[in-house]
């Protein structure tokens, strides 16, 4: 006859462990709610990672691209964007890309040392992710901005369409960058506690004198 504990599921046997082990696992008052502020930009970079001001970077810029997605402050390129669509043999429609897309480019290559240091999991999370969000902000908003412009500005069911697009590849690609970030965690069944992934810990190599 088979041994019923040897049927019971893993997280069974977790659980009896932490019950039993109670001495190794904090006292509950030991834990506090983050505040809102850490909560906003700095969740990952209180652990002290390697390349912690890549990390602070990398917090400021989804805390303001969450802000942009409320108050539309990209919108505010149009003003430098216009000048320089006056230099430009064609309609391109909504000019802020002119600028927009110069800084998002400058933030990747400041980011990509960062990135490029991760586990390969979320390695390919993000850049899957950042590439799907690039597509639908600059590639699809620009296609129907040109459309936009030629047709005299008039919303119709093909602009329409097109936005529904362009906002299912930008929710979709920040969805898997954030999926990405949160694998970077890992989970003690036996104790209940969370830790940083060590790989994202391990400071980089000192340069070579």
């Amino acid at each position: 006859m088979a041994d019923p504990a040897a049927e019971r599921t893993a997280d069974a046997r977790a659980t009896d462990a932490v019950a039993a082990g109670e001495a190794d696992t904090p006292d509950e008052a030991d834990f506090r709610p983050l505040s809102l502020p850490r909560i906003a930009v700095r969740p990952i970079a209180l652990a002290r990672p390697a390349f912690r001001r890549s990390w602070w970077l990398l917090a400021v810029v989804a805390l303001l691209a969450s802000v942009d997605e409320y108050l539309e402050i990209h919108e505010r390129f149009d003003v430098p964007g216009d000048r320089l669509a006056a230099l430009l043999p064609f309609d391109i429609g909504f000019t802020w890309v002119l600028v927009g897309a110069p800084i998002a480019l400058v933030v990747g290559l400041l980011l990509l040392r960062l990135v490029l240091s991760l586990p390969r999991r979320a390695l390919i999370g993000i850049l899957l992710g950042g590439a799907l969000f690039l597509v639908g902000a600059v590639g699809v908003e620009s296609l129907n901005g040109r459309h936009l412009a030629a047709s005299d500005w008039i919303v119709d069911n093909r602009y329409i369409y097109g936005t529904m697009i362009e906002e299912l590849l930008e929710m979709s690609g920040i969805a898997l960058a954030l999926a990405a970030l949160i694998s970077l965690f890992q989970h003690d069944a036996r104790s209940g506690h969370f830790r940083l992934d060590p790989a994202v810990q391990r400071r980089a190599p000192a340069p070579s004198s």
